[in-house]
């Protein structure tokens, strides 16, 4: 039977020893661990629904919105923080609520401070 639990999000990337560094800069985390099958890279995440960048077979960015949000309870730092990064866009602060950005493949990413 199929439970109402996610395992994993995938994130198509190009190129992911330089997608895991990105990533790990954006949580501020080490860009440590394996890079299984030499194309998977887990994000370590708090939670226990994965997120995982994969470069297999590339053939472009999930480009037509955020599939999901990285969640943050410091929306302007949490903005100040990515205007520092090497982005492809970002977003103002929408609603009081959420900002989006483009990782350097162009995949569609949000943070949000939502319950």
């Amino acid at each position: 039977m199929i439970t109402r639990s996610i395992g994993a999000v995938f994130i198509p990337v190009r190129e992911i020893i330089s997608a895991r560094a990105w990533y790990a800069r954006l949580l501020e985390i080490a860009p440590i661990g394996e890079i299984a099958h030499g194309h998977l890279w887990r994000v370590p995440m708090v939670g226990e629904t994965n997120l995982v960048l994969d470069s297999k077979a590339f053939v472009g960015p999930q480009d037509a919105k955020p599939i999901f949000y990285f969640k943050t309870a410091n929306l302007k730092g949490a903005h100040d923080h990515c205007r520092a990064l090497p982005v492809l866009a970002l977003s103002a602060i929408r609603d009081d609520v959420f900002f989006t950005l483009k990782d350097l493949d162009g995949n569609p990413l949000m943070i949000a401070d939502v319950i």
